[in-house]
């Protein structure tokens, strides 16, 4: 079975069809069970596809080879791909208009079946699955997954320069991820709503991107960029969109990739980089992320924390409720002694763009809380230009912010010492003005490489501190 339209051709095969079908001589494993299932994919990806445009995203062209969508099961082991996926692959088509060149076309694998036994849950991962795929596609039209110049580059091309740019590359995978869940998220709200005041054609859609809160709250202390957790990026998409009231911004943000279409081009073109200026053009009084001014990201680490609060650009509340409030490193209840909670020092490890939460909850008495972050000694930079430490409050109902300030929540930023250190004293401690206080260390680099180094990135520029806190 086949549907097509000017923008794409949707491939399936029934599952046990009587006639001589085969994919892969597995229709039985690889086949629709539901021809629904079609049906409903087929309208999803229509609406998705208005829905992406409506956010910003770029067609996809009448003059590229339309997109190819193959239904069948991608996680069969043997011919599968695991899990739903977006590829490139080159097409080459000669014509009188056209010639040899080859063109890139794009293919996407969506799975047929699913181990869920509730059909509408299936449905839902399977539209889920679409819309983020079809978010990948989009993003194509900008910076291609593939090299469109591999077929025409010169032999004496210097492979450095290759890898170089492919490296650039790569360095938009994490925020075309996140973009793609943020674009799951915003989908379902939509067809949520639709739902919710009886719309008979509204998608039968779940909240599946919520799959991706439980290591964002678990582990706060991966970098933004870690390639282990580029899903993860969603919820920096989400509160960037907050900040910058709207889609528009990252979007932006994603067309400035498009150096990389050019051949020969060696200026830095890695999505650090270019969020870096982009902030730096819109918000001039505040940079993307630094240790020593106003900055985007550790404001959004700062904010994470009270993610159940709706003052908050960082507010899940979806999130908070099905998986808590984000894991912090160290608890601390706090007692009149002088010295390290505890009375023990340990050192805490951390990447760039990044960061740890550590609590310290009072005493009924007022105390003065006085709080230190230790960097360790770096031979290539001082590591205290790297770390920005703030405190903030929190009520008892776990996390919302008690101080505030016209609606803001009344934060303390460590200053640095001669020495280094980044201290804080707080007067006024006590149970009676909060629950507890959450001391949030952020690292803030994320390096300035030189052309044809490696592109600026998070997870390779850890630094390790401790931290010392005690009441007098």
């Amino acid at each position: 079975m086949a549907q097509s339209n000017s923008k794409w051709i949707l491939l399936a095969v029934p599952r046990n069809s009587p006639a001589n079908v085969f994919l892969e001589q597995r229709a039985g494993v690889h086949g629709v069970r539901r021809e629904n299932l079609v049906k409903i994919l087929w309208q999803g990806l229509l609406r998705a596809y208005r829905f992406l445009l409506a956010e910003g995203r770029p067609p996809l062209p009448a003059s590229e080879p339309r997109l190819l969508i193959f239904l069948y099961a991608v996680d069969d082991p043997d011919y599968g791909c695991e899990t739903p996926l977006t590829d490139q692959l080159f097409f080459q088509k000669s014509s009188r208009t056209l010639g040899t060149t080859p063109r890139l076309g794009t293919v996407i694998a969506l799975p047929s079946r699913s181990t869920e036994p509730q059909w509408r849950a299936e449905l839902a991962q399977l539209l889920t699955a679409a819309i983020h795929e079809l978010s990948h596609c989009m993003h194509f039209q900008v910076l291609p997954l593939r090299d469109p110049y591999s077929s025409s580059r010169k032999e004496n091309e210097q492979e450095q320069l290759i890898g170089w740019r492919n490296s650039l590359r790569n360095s938009w995978h994490w925020l075309d991820e996140g973009m793609a869940v943020a674009a799951e998220a915003s989908f379902t709200q939509w067809e949520k709503g639709r739902q919710r005041v009886g719309d008979l054609n509204a998608l039968p859609m779940d909240e599946d991107w919520l799959r991706f809160g439980l290591d964002w709250v678990d582990r706060p202390e991966c970098a933004l960029d870690d390639e282990n957790h580029f899903y993860q990026a969603a919820f920096f998409v989400r509160y960037i969109h907050r900040l910058m009231g709207g889609t528009n911004f990252l979007n932006k943000v994603w067309q400035m990739s498009q150096p990389l279409w050019i051949s020969n081009k060696t200026q830095d073109c890695a999505a650090l980089t270019l969020l870096a200026q982009a902030f730096q053009q819109s918000q001039p009084s505040r940079v993307f992320c630094s240790a020593t001014e106003p900055d985007v990201f550790s404001d959004y680490c700062f904010q994470s924390y009270f993610l159940n609060d709706k003052h908050s650009l960082a507010f899940e509340p979806k999130v908070f409720q099905r998986f808590g409030e984000r894991a912090v490193t160290r608890t601390w209840s706090m007692t009149g002694r002088t010295g390290q909670p505890d009375r023990k020092r340990e050192k805490y490890s951390l990447p760039g763009l990044a960061c740890r939460y550590f609590r310290l909850f009072p005493t009924p008495a007022q105390k003065r809380l006085s709080v230190r972050v230790i960097p360790s000694p770096r031979k290539s930079s001082p590591s205290f230009r790297q770390l920005k430490a703030e405190i903030g409050f929190a009520t008892p109902d776990n996390g919302l912010c008690c101080c505030r300030e016209d609606g803001r929540p009344l934060r303390h930023i460590l200053t640095v010492s001669s020495n280094g250190e980044l201290i804080c004293v707080l007067n006024g401690f006590s149970k009676r003005f909060c629950d507890h206080a959450v001391l949030v260390v952020t690292n803030c680099e994320y390096g300035s490489p030189e052309p044809g180094q490696v592109p600026p990135n998070g997870f390779g520029h850890s630094t390790d501190f401790c931290i010392e806190a005690s009441l007098h």
